[in-house]
């Protein structure tokens, strides 16, 4: 027993915290830290009026223990909503490993901070992958970036779902909350 290594709660991710409405494009924010904020920097504010975001504070050193930002990328999947992960420079292996996990949820990466240049990230190809020199995940130039990608293409495109047809046999592919 004396081996194992307590693992004290402060260093197990805190809960997310949710922002913003139940459906539509989603920011998943991977801070460097070792608390969960009471609420969103004031740059991401803005963005929680049309936006579901999702606020994961992950301390050093628990890489393996994930399971709660998975489950975010779940309940957004369930959702049929499309995210980007927007992460720290400290974060991007763990950015990278949770884009691979959940590819029909994740729209896109997101990468701030010095030491996050695209040529070392290997990523499905057809991952759009943005590096910001901002000094952090809660700077305003992050916050304005994400905005930009969830006005984008995401915002327009809502996710596909089969809809049986009248005719038997058939089914007709609807944009979802189109049917």
């Amino acid at each position: 027993m004396q081996d194992q290594v307590a693992r004290t709660p402060e260093l197990i991710p805190a809960t997310p915290l949710w922002r913003g409405p139940d459906s539509g494009p989603a920011a998943v924010v991977l801070a460097a830290q070792d608390r969960r904020p009471h609420e969103l920097p004031g740059a991401w504010r803005p963005l929680e009026r049309h936006f579901q975001l999702a606020w994961c504070a992950v301390p050093s050193g628990v890489v393996g223990e994930l399971h709660r930002i998975e489950d975010v990328l779940e309940t957004l999947a369930d959702r049929n909503s499309r995210a980007h992960l927007v992460a720290d420079a400290a974060l991007v292996d763990i950015a990278v490993r949770l884009a691979a996990e959940f590819p029909g949820t994740v729209a896109g990466l997101v990468l701030v901070g010095p030491g996050t240049g695209t040529a070392d990230v290997e990523v499905d190809a057809a991952l759009p992958v943005h590096r910001l020199p901002a000094t952090g995940v809660a700077d305003a130039a992050a916050a304005r970036q994400v905005q930009v990608l969830l006005d984008g293409a995401d915002r327009r495109r809502p996710a596909a779902v089969v809809v049986p047809a009248a005719r038997v046999g058939g089914s007709a592919w609807l944009p979802a909350g189109r049917g």
